[in-house]
């Protein structure tokens, strides 16, 4: 495992792991993450922060992307992933500098908007510490990856609706949220050269901003989807656990749904080509 091989110090190069693939989706691979994972954080933040001067720990940084590069070789991948949690950690710091292109989840709250904040400050940082590092960590024997760290947009999510539209509730955040992105943070982004262009996407109808989906709540579909082992979009008609008017209903839910994820999966391969 990573952190046997690296932050323990057991002289093993980096391996592939065998990646677990749910039987409904044989498409995917999993690497799993694991709550003892933030216990090496400060010994990534020293690493981080060093400029390579402690040897020792000159291999943490790019150790994370080489795990990933591996796998993906091993699995002919496509695209990868990577589920960060909400924060501003070293090891979110190290997935980050290792992406090509991200996007922000929200939710229309005003801690979402406090993050979005915040985050038009850190991520600019750091990416600068990655172009300013790379030097010194070319001789490690796992370099730092050179990315881009593009923002391709943000998805609002967690909300209800009310005749087909986010309720009252919401809808004033969620249009706050969006006027932050397009008037605030997008434009401090590009002076970083950190934005996408999504204009291909646009041109093909997938999305009219960097507002890639509004993803209201999924009910009952949820359980369904956690039930069974597939995302909410491939449960079958018998995977609804219910019959009438409310299965009606949750169908009709599911195909709404399924638009709009595919909209969303479109927009990102259009601007990622």
């Amino acid at each position: 495992m990573l952190s046997d091989q690296l932050f323990e110090g057991t002289p093993h190069p980096i391996q592939a792991i065998n990646c677990y693939s749910p039987s409904e989706n044989p498409n995917l691979y999993l690497i799993p993450g694991h709550m003892d994972l933030s216990e090496y954080d400060p010994a990534l933040s020293l690493s981080l922060n060093s400029n390579n001067a402690i040897t020792t720990l000159q291999n943490l940084p790019g150790s994370f992307f080489e795990l990933i590069r591996l796998c993906s070789e091993k699995y002919s991948i496509d695209i990868v992933l990577i589920d960060m949690n909400p924060g501003l950690s070293a090891i979110n710091q190290t997935f980050f500098i290792s992406s090509d292109a991200f996007i922000i989840p929200t939710n229309p709250d005003p801690f979402s908007l406090m993050a979005l904040n915040t985050m038009q400050k850190v991520l600019p940082r750091w990416k600068q510490w990655s172009l300013n590092s790379a030097p010194f960590f070319e001789t490690a024997t796992y370099p730092l990856p050179q990315k881009e760290q593009k923002f391709i947009g943000e998805i609002i999510q967690r909300f209800n609706l009310r005749n087909n539209k986010p309720a009252a509730a919401y809808n004033d955040k969620i249009l706050e949220i969006q006027n932050f992105i397009e008037e605030v943070f997008v434009p401090k982004l590009k002076t970083f050269n950190m934005v996408a262009d999504i204009n291909k996407a646009k041109s093909k109808g997938y999305t009219d901003s960097y507002c890639l989906a509004q993803i209201p709540e999924f009910g009952a579909l949820l359980q369904r989807s956690h039930e069974h082992g597939v995302p909410i979009f491939a449960l079958k008609d018998s995977q609804m656990g219910t019959t009438g008017r409310v299965k009606a209903s949750m169908i009709d839910k599911q195909h709404e749904l399924d638009i709009l994820f595919e909209n969303l999966t479109n927009s990102i391969i259009e601007t990622l080509k």
